[in-house]
């Protein structure tokens, strides 16, 4: 993701049964996204490492400037699509906002254990 220019407007993505794709993933690619894209479009079915962790930080760093956003996430522990920007915000904020911090705790927990 480092490499792609800032002044791209439309991404598509597929990372379909990818097992290596995880939420660290997924969080490094929204953070390096272009800043002026207005269309995106990523794939992760059946990428089994991607949780609502994942999700998360693609809807906190995903750029202000998309208009046109489609996620499909089928076989993941999310395991659901999204056709807009407001739908991937919407499935994270209800009744799971509380769980969603506590999933980011024990990560940065886990992350923190010796091997």
């Amino acid at each position: 993701a480092d490499g792609l220019p800032q002044n791209l407007q439309e991404l598509s993505l597929d990372f379909l049964g990818c097992k290596a794709v995880t939420d660290t993933g997924v969080e490094r690619l929204a953070e390096k996204l272009p800043t002026q894209l207005t269309s995106l479009t990523l794939h992760f079915d059946n990428c089994s490492g991607i949780s609502s962790l994942g999700l998360r930080a693609l809807a906190e760093h995903l750029p202000k400037t998309v208009q046109a956003f489609r996620g499909t996430f089928q076989g993941t522990k999310v395991d659901d699509s999204f056709t807009s920007v407001s739908d991937l915000r919407k499935a994270l904020k209800p009744a799971g906002s509380k769980f969603l911090g506590s999933e980011r705790r024990l990560a940065s927990i886990i992350a923190k254990m010796p091997l």
